[in-house]
Parts: C-alpha cells; sequence; structure tokens
C-alpha cells in the first residue's frame, strides 16, 4: 500500500516535471518569436546582397568614406523614425492623460 503510494507520488511529480519543462520550452519559443518580429530583416547597413551591386571603389579612402556616407544616412533615416515614433508615444500618453474634450490642467497643477 504505502510502496502502490509512493509510486503514484512520484508518477505525478514526473508528469509536473514534464509538464513544467514543456510550459518553460514553450515560453522560451514565444520570446525567441517576439524578439524575431523586433529585428529587422534588412542589413542595418543595407548592404548589397552580392558584389555585383557595390559600387566600384578603387582605393581604400574612396570605399572608407562611402562606407562613412552609408553610416551617416543610417543614422538620420533611424533619428528620423525614432523621433516620429517617440512624438506619437508622447501624443497616446498624453491622450490616455488628457482624453479628447477633457480639460488639460495648467502648468504647475
Amino acid at each position: 500500500m504505502a510502496l502502490q503510494r509512493l509510486l503514484e507520488l512520484h508518477g505525478a511529480a514526473r508528469r509536473r516535471r514534464r509538464q513544467e519543462r514543456e510550459q518553460q520550452r514553450l515560453r522560451v519559443l514565444e520570446r525567441l518569436r517576439i524578439a524575431s518580429h523586433r529585428h529587422c530583416r534588412v542589413h542595418p547597413l543595407g548592404l548589397p546582397s552580392s558584389p555585383a551591386q557595390l559600387p566600384p571603389q578603387e582605393d581604400v579612402a574612396g570605399r572608407w568614406s562611402a562606407l562613412q556616407k552609408q553610416l551617416e544616412q543610417v543614422h538620420l533615416e533611424r533619428t528620423r523614425w525614432l523621433r516620429a515614433l517617440r512624438a506619437r508615444n508622447t501624443r497616446n500618453f498624453q491622450e490616455l492623460l488628457w482624453p479628447p474634450g477633457a480639460e488639460k490642467p495648467a502648468p504647475g497643477e
């Protein structure tokens, strides 16, 4: 009787551990899926996929300046995008604080 109860408890514990492992695996997969959607599918520098698409550059200085221009362009585009995102988020937050039609409090209140 005691041995049978011990076997039942052991089986239940095994099932619980298996279920917890499966739930953990699903949580990790969900986090990976979310993380993969956060990242841009395009290379951050917008590099061409084949060497044939690269502009011909004979010297190192020319390649260096082309890379700097490309990085600067990517930086400007990202800055514009982040500023637009910040403005949108600020506007949405302010609408949450003060719904349209509601009276905004005076500064200092």
